[in-house]
């Protein structure tokens, strides 16, 4: 008996787990993707303070332009907040914007609407800081090393992705593709699939970069640690301001029922005596005090004030591109590559 139920019970379990799974294949059958990328391809020049100057070229093709209308606009994944000077390189951009929602993004808003079939190329261009670690090699000399992780996709494929780097001076390089030196530049090319991303790791003496400011090593914040404070201060003097002023103006508007009789007195019960606390004033001035067991009554009005800030990506689909936020690459042990 004992064993006829375990043989019923191991087969509902199975039966359920055949039916997951043909669920979750139906899904992935299901799975149509709205675009994909022909050409990713970057070109990164440093500066002698550490900075990085990242171009971007990309080559966007729209698959289908009907389940969630056409392309737009996307945004594109930039290492952290750090990032200015951001321009369009190619007219066929309406204007860039950064964004913190769900990490570090640059919004990249078309003058046109793309349909399925079409191709979008487009470029950009943008400055980016606090992008270095500096470790120290032995007592004279210290290297400093860019970390790097260009923006990945979750639901497209890229065709082509290339990186150049420029090559002056580079001690190193670890990262798991294989690179040539091109017209100056160590390059990288490789393809990408769903949610895959590519890791970098370039080393140089701290020594090439003069005007380093080394207070400014690596970070993967998306918004600035100060940006929740200076909200919170804005929006609680904006209230508040709001509520002295309209006590203010009841003041000034009503003088006679501020001085009359009995204005909300607060009351409280002890025993059988109700004692009336903060009473009013008459018309000269003087202060009313109620006898015991007496009532009062006021009528007056209740405002409520709702303040709703809705931000809203409306228009078009995005490349959902995300970082390392963790710093999950162990870069202890690398091997020269290049």
């Amino acid at each position: 008996m004992i064993i006829r139920k375990s043989i019923k019970f191991f087969s509902l379990i199975l039966i359920l787990l055949l039916c997951l799974s043909f669920l979750s294949l139906s899904k992935i059958k299901a799975f149509t993707p709205l675009d994909i990328i022909n050409l990713y391809d970057i070109t990164v020049d440093t500066r002698d303070d550490a900075t990085l100057d990242i171009k971007m070229y990309i080559e966007w093709k729209v698959l289908d332009s009907s389940s969630e209308g056409p392309l737009s606009w996307v945004r594109i994944g930039v290492p952290n907040y750090h990032c200015d000077d951001y321009k369009a390189l190619s007219d066929n951009i309406d204007y860039i914007k950064y964004s913190n929602e769900g990490g570090a993004y640059l919004e990249i808003y078309f003058k046109k609407n793309y349909y399925a079939g079409e191709v979008v190329k487009f470029s950009f261009s943008f400055h980016q800081a606090y992008m270095f670690y500096l470790e120290n090699i032995d007592e004279e000399n210290e290297t400093c090393r860019f970390y790097y992780v260009p923006g990945w996709f979750d639901e497209i494929e890229v065709s082509k992705f290339v990186l150049r780097w420029k090559d002056d001076n580079v001690l190193n390089v670890n990262t798991k593709l294989n690179g040539l030196v091109i017209d100056g530049y160590k390059t990288y090319e490789t393809q990408l699939n769903y949610r895959e991303k590519v890791e970098f790791n370039f080393y140089y003496l701290s020594s090439n970069f003069p005007n380093i400011d080394k207070g400014k090593t690596y970070t993967a914040s998306s918004s600035s640690k100060f940006l929740p404070i200076i909200v919170f201060i804005i929006v609680a003097s904006f209230f508040g301001g709001i509520i002295i002023l309209g006590i203010i103006h009841q003041r000034k508007e009503n003088e006679y029922e501020y001085n009359r009789g009995f204005i909300a007195p607060r009351r409280t019960y002890f025993g059988n005596t109700y004692f009336y606390i903060n009473p009013g004033r008459n018309s000269y001035g003087d202060r009313l005090i109620p006898t015991s067991h007496s009532t009062a009554s006021h009528g007056g009005t209740s405002s409520c004030a709702c303040a709703c800030a809705c931000a809203c990506a409306g228009g078009g689909r995005a490349g959902c591109s995300k970082k390392d936020f963790y710093n999950s690459l162990d870069v202890s042990n690398y091997k020269k590559r290049l």
